[in-house]
């Protein structure tokens, strides 16, 4: 007994000290009780995942907590918290408003669709790229944010609450089939879609969707390529592979299909993009798109606190990855509603020239 106690003591002397441990204690003691011991924790999780996302090349790693988490799952099924709004950024002009959900605090706030928002809490977008005018309007902390929008050659300024809406999956518009997200229902309605289109060519609007339900996209791509067609594959942290397969019937009829894509099209979005056009020789017109090939998991730490890991990295179906650098486009065609018609309304040059190239392919 007496050296079973000498031993275990012997080996707890030598177990080296628990660095996070040891910085954690030392900061209590520090700061008390100004120190939010759950902040401390998550950010020293952040650290840790952070260092993980570069050793793998991935992006998307953290830590959430259980309300957060929530939030994800509410994202998955179509609920947004922000204005409604569907905009196009144009570049040094402004960002055009093409649809204001009715469901949305910026439709209820009076916000219309063919808008341009000019200016955000008084940073005007003139001059700014899309980038920056997305950064303005999508972290705007202010409560009610503020729009300064031309309407008919007329400038409106409007105060916006941020709340939750529901978004629709897609929305369709003669021969353009624009996909909002692949939320839970999405491959029905776009099958519905597809049916209803009939044999014609199609033009199937990726930009702006940032990923989706896995069960959803392998049964849209289903829908273009039949059941079992090798989509692409998934590479987990340890280096296993295994492949992505289509699901369901074909019941898409038309000869030829075009893809757009734009630097906001991410994930499972850009994994559909590169299957269909290997496997139906679809085009690709657009931008560069967001080079997202992670996919995020959620594991608890307490109960309260869930790590969120880039625990896997899509391929497509050549076993070729677009991580960081994205899918580029056969037909390269950037700033979407840049070029003004002789209305004087905004044209969405990316969609005119998918509709060009489905023009001169026509028999």
């Amino acid at each position: 007994m007496i050296f079973s106690l000498l031993l275990s003591s012997s080996l707890l002397a030598e177990t080296p000290p628990d660095p996070v441990e040891e910085t954690r204690v030392m900061l209590i003691h520090l700061l008390g009780e100004r120190l939010d011991q759950e902040e401390l924790s998550k950010s020293a999780v952040k650290g840790m995942v952070g260092h993980l996302d570069q050793l793998t090349g991935l992006r998307g790693s953290g830590v959430v907590n259980r309300s957060e988490r929530e939030d994800n799952l509410a994202y998955q099924q179509g609920y947004r918290e922000g204005f409604g709004l569907s905009v196009r950024f144009m570049t040094q002009q402004g960002a055009l408003i093409e649809s204001a959900l009715p469901n949305g605090t910026a439709a209820q706030a009076g916000l219309m669709a063919d808008d341009v928002i000019v200016a955000v809490n008084n940073h005007a977008f003139i001059g700014r790229t899309p980038s920056d005018m997305f950064q303005l309007l999508n972290h705007s902390e202010s409560n009610p944010t503020v729009f300064d929008v031309k309407r008919e050659n007329k400038l409106k300024r409007i105060k916006v609450f941020k709340g939750r809406y529901k978004i629709n999956n897609i929305d369709k518009d003669q021969d353009t089939l624009r996909v909002q997200y692949f939320g839970d229902g999405a491959s029905r309605d776009i099958a519905k879609a597809v049916k209803e289109h009939g044999a014609k060519p199609i033009i199937l609007d990726l930009r702006d969707v940032s990923s989706g339900l896995v069960g959803e996209v392998t049964k849209v791509a289903g829908i273009f390529l039949g059941d079992n067609v090798l989509m692409g594959h998934r590479r987990d942290l340890s280096g296993n592979q295994g492949p992505i397969f289509s699901e369901g019937e074909s019941i898409f009829r038309g000869k030829r299909m075009i893809i757009l894509i734009n630097r906001g099209t991410s994930g499972m979005a850009e994994l559909l993009a590169s299957a269909l056009r290997i496997a139906y020789q679809a085009i690709v017109v657009g931008e560069r798109s967001s080079g997202q090939a992670a996919e995020i998991g959620y594991y608890p730490i307490t109960e309260d606190l869930f790590l969120k890991l880039a625990d896997s990295q899509l391929l497509d179906a050549m076993g070729q990855t677009w991580n960081s650098i994205g899918l580029k486009p056969d037909v390269m065609v950037k700033s979407a509603m840049s070029l003004p018609s002789q209305n004087g309304r905004k044209v969405d040059v990316q969609l005119q020239t998918a509709i060009q190239i489905l023009q001169n392919a026509s028999p």
